[in-house]
């Protein structure tokens, strides 16, 4: 869709928006600035979008917005300066890896409804809210928070509001660093 493109706006506008229920999207090497969202996608069904090697500046909402997506590569991405750093609603199987999120003014990660997610690897600092959100309306299983360094958020580097989670793990004090945020660290 995008690559090796820069995207400026006035902040009321979609950098990227991903229509339909198709497969293989992909979203390299590119630069939003000044969008209200930097990649959005709502598409029951897709599958396999690949977002790698981005950086989404000063976004009045998002840096990406996916729902109901599924098999989502969100790889070697920054996002600073924005509202959120991507939120992931009602999907499975999607991997947050290798980012770095920072000057966020809400969350760094929201993992909503996700029945199977990894996030691993990523530096989170400079939040107002949480590096992490975990949002569960419906049962969670396997998913896998690990070797973060999550630092100097207002909130938390890890919150979880959930109904039940099984096979959780969160192995930040022995593979990460989580600390100096105000309220709590895990």
């Amino acid at each position: 869709i995008c690559n090796n493109t820069i995207i400026v706006s006035n902040q009321s506008m979609t950098g990227t928006q991903i229509n339909g229920s198709g497969s293989d999207a992909q979203v390299r090497n590119c630069v939003f600035i000044n969008t209200r969202n930097g990649v959005i996608a709502d598409a029951v069904g897709a599958d396999r979008i690949i977002i790698t090697n981005n950086t989404f500046e000063n976004m009045s909402v998002n840096g990406v917005l996916l729902s109901n997506i599924s098999n989502v590569n969100f790889t070697n991405n920054t996002i600073r300066g924005s509202q959120n750093g991507i939120r992931l609603n009602n999907g499975e199987n999607n991997s947050v890896d290798n980012n770095i999120f920072y000057n966020l003014s809400d969350f760094g990660i929201i993992l909503r409804n996700q029945t199977t997610a990894n996030a691993r690897n990523n530096n989170i600092s400079n939040i107002t809210f949480s590096g992490i959100q975990l949002d569960l309306d419906v049962p969670l299983q396997n998913r896998t928070t690990f070797n973060h360094s999550i630092s100097g958020n207002y909130l938390c580097g890890i919150r979880r509001e959930a109904v039940r989670i099984t096979n959780y793990v969160a192995d930040n004090t022995l593979n990460g660093l989580v600390s100096a945020n105000t309220f709590c660290n895990s």
